[in-house]
């Protein structure tokens, strides 16, 4: 089986963390399907276009870089990067021809797939990861009617959760095929979970303390991390007997940190800045638990790592993270509710120890594991294949 996958984020060179959870959904792929990745990126200061051709794993990565268009509006800015696709797809075609291809993200790259069903009669499925069907951010007639079209001419829909796919269909976009597949958690999550790591001694009586973690892309709109801090220093107030570890980087993070500052946060928080996935584990397992305290989510890869890593989680009731906790995997509490994410805390500070780790891994397993996504993955694609127009 042959796969070519069309996303609209993807790391480069620029960028290695941008839609890195697509890079493990293509890896995850690999195990079953020979996969290309065709990825078009414009890059500021560029003089034409350039090629790439790499390889991740068992995943052949085509980029396709092209100069960004600084002036002469939406119409120029399309115009380059169309230029752009039609020389990528000719470059991966010229060597290499899929049997299916898998959108990643809509709605330009589904018009590509379109145009290849069109042309050689590939058929195309379409993972979405996206939130803007949560936020009322998809808007304008031409837009929405474009994307239910390239949605209702392909095989399959695979929201990364439940929610997400509610969310686009009170959007519009309506097929008789979504497929929830999940995002993958890396393997070595998987190992098994060590004991808590203290954080070193507490300020009264030398008692060492409790270490949790609070692992995010800091872009408070949605993370609310400011609120969380706030918690933090309500909790201080309380007890001396642990330690919040921020771990991530982001937009928001020299702002984050400044406000932790403001509050007088010093021996309750300490901010890691931006680490790699290997680091993120490494976290976790010295970690008593994992806090998250976000306002929205489409699916939310740092509840799965904690879950994968044997960490309970204290995290905010929306519905796509509500569709995969329980009472044996850690506690939620309302949205910006600040009073209720205090009480958590100092309830699992007192009792993480209590989770059944080895549990939590072998549910996170079943959902998240390259494996599991691989194998669904290679069954949607066969069915893709088996109804193909010759």
């Amino acid at each position: 089986m042959k796969v070519l996958f069309l996303p609209a984020w993807y790391p480069h060179r620029r960028d290695a963390m941008c839609g890195l959870f697509v890079r493990k959904h293509a890896q995850a792929a690999s195990r079953h399907a020979d996969v290309h990745v065709l990825y078009i990126q414009s890059e500021p200061g560029l003089e034409r276009t350039c090629y790439e051709e790499l390889r991740s794993g068992q995943v052949t990565e085509h980029y396709v870089y092209y100069p960004a268009a600084n002036r002469g509006g939406k119409f120029l800015r399309l115009w380059r990067y169309g230029r752009a696709y039609a020389a990528g797809l000719q470059r991966v075609f010229g060597q290499w021809r899929p049997d299916v291809v898998h959108v990643q993200v809509l709605t330009r790259n589904a018009v590509a797939a379109y145009w290849l069903k069109l042309r050689y009669g590939i058929p195309y499925a379409v993972t979405e990861h996206w939130t803007r069907y949560m936020l009322g951010h998809f808007t304008g007639w031409w837009h929405r009617r474009l994307t239910a079209f390239v949605v209702k001419h392909s095989a399959a829909v695979m929201p990364v959760s439940e929610a997400l796919g509610a969310d686009m269909r009170r959007c519009g976009l309506h097929h008789p095929n979504y497929l929830v597949v999940r995002n993958v958690v890396d393997d070595f999550f998987f190992a098994e979970a060590p004991r808590p790591m203290p954080a070193g001694e507490g300020a009264a009586g030398g008692t060492p303390r409790k270490r949790f973690v609070h692992v995010c892309c800091f872009a408070e709109a949605q993370k609310n991390n400011f609120g969380l801090l706030r918690v933090l220093k309500r909790l201080g107030e309380r007890r001396s007997d642990f330690v919040c570890y921020m771990v991530g980087g982001g937009r928001d993070w020299a702002a984050t940190r400044a406000y932790a500052d403001s509050l007088g946060l010093r021996d309750e928080v300490v901010f890691t800045g931006e680490v790699t996935p290997l680091e993120v584990h490494t976290q976790l397992a010295g970690a008593a638990f994992s806090v998250f305290f976000s306002r929205y989510e489409t699916a939310s890869v740092v509840v799965a790592e904690s879950l994968s890593a044997g960490k309970p989680v204290v995290c905010t009731s929306i519905p796509a993270i509500a569709e995969i906790m329980d009472d044996h995997t850690g506690r939620m509490v309302p949205v910006e509710d600040e009073a209720a994410l205090l009480e958590t805390l100092e309830w699992m500070l007192d009792h993480a120890d209590a989770f059944d780790g080895a549990a939590m891994q072998r549910k996170a397993r079943r959902l998240f594991s390259a494996e599991t996504v691989g194998k669904q993955f290679d069954e949607i694609y066969r069915g893709m294949a088996a109804v193909r127009r010759p």
